[in-house]
């Protein structure tokens, strides 16, 4: 399909107006509502379809604009993961090549080190699924690194052998591609539930993915 000039000025256009909103303060007069998520969903749909055969003005003013989307709504799903019980923990530093999946149950904070294909971990991990900060802990990160919040690192690697197999990434996918896929986020959030032991019928708190910036 050609993209026609009318089609892409109306692109541009809820893009822009779409900033504007998720910009504001967020009340109830200024939120994106499900109407406007869809709306924007349906016009990049369509968008997908169409063939741009050249990099103009126009072209050049929606990837600004797109990017810029992304742009605000990674700063949403961010702030998931910056604010979570306990308050005395600090926010864990999501790896290089990688991301950390994280939970509160029963006031302990749990992150598990992720790695993307092709890189594995500097340490072993099979006997150390997870990270965890809490009350025993004094509120410091158990951590094979000394002190802070950097719990673990992702080298590059031909194989994968220093961690379990849900210490990593699914093939073809890396945490940014799963942090835009609501379904396999989900999976890999059941997953960490039953590895920390936390029962079906019991509530887990602040669950994020995080990747690196």
């Amino acid at each position: 399909m050609k993209m026609n000039p009318y089609s892409l000025l109306q692109i541009v256009s809820f893009i822009a107006v779409f900033l504007v909103v998720i910009s504001q303060k967020h009340t109830s007069e200024h939120e994106c509502t499900l109407e406007d998520l869809h709306k924007l969903e349906k016009a990049l749909q369509n968008f997908s379809k169409c063939s741009v055969k050249e990099w103009n003005a126009d072209v050049a003013n929606v990837a600004a604009k797109l990017q810029d989307v992304l742009k605000s709504l990674n700063q949403v799903h961010a702030k998931t993961c910056e604010k979570f019980e306990p308050l005395k923990c600090e926010i864990p530093i999501a790896p290089k090549n990688g991301g950390l999946i994280c939970a509160t149950s029963n006031g302990i904070r749990y992150c598990k080190p992720m790695c993307n294909e092709g890189y594995d971990f500097s340490f072993l991990r099979r006997s150390r699924l997870y990270e965890k900060c809490g009350p025993e802990e004094q509120y410091n990160w158990t951590t094979q690194y000394i002190g802070g919040n950097r719990l673990a690192e992702c080298i590059e690697s031909s194989i994968a052998v220093s961690g379990t197999i849900s210490n990593y990434f699914p093939a073809g996918q890396d945490c940014h591609s799963i942090q835009y896929n609501y379904n396999s986020e989900q999976q890999l959030f059941n997953t960490f539930l039953k590895e920390i032991q936390v029962p079906e019928n019991a509530p887990a708190d602040d669950l994020c993915l995080m990747c690196e910036n």
